[in-house]
């Protein structure tokens, strides 16, 4: 199992909204685009996210001590996906007890 190195990204503000840096190129392997998205879904959403990629072609995602293993390269980015939406949907419940 080869553990996948997470890119350095950041979010940058704009007046309309926001991008990461460095973007997502479409030449890019599927082994590199998986990184860049858990690299981007670790930095929206504070969690410790490990990717790693196993001989046989497939993906494992981590968050903390629990993940899914012998992923399809797009079941793991949908499950990068869905850590992202967990994350905000308690971002957003722990604001509602924190002024409810």
């Amino acid at each position: 199992m080869i553990k996948l190195t997470l890119p350095d990204v950041v979010r940058v503000h704009t007046d309309t909204g926001s991008h990461i840096e460095p973007p997502c190129e479409d030449d890019w392997d599927e082994p590199t685009k998986l990184a860049w998205n858990a690299a981007v879904v670790a930095h929206d959403t504070g969690l410790r996210i490990r990717v790693s990629e196993t001989d046989r072609g497939t993906y494992c995602v981590n968050v903390g001590s629990h993940g899914l293993s012998d992923q399809p390269y797009h079941r793991a980015w949908c499950c990068l996906a869905d850590i992202s939406t967990g994350a905000e949907a308690m971002r957003e419940m722990l604001k509602e007890t924190d002024h409810g």
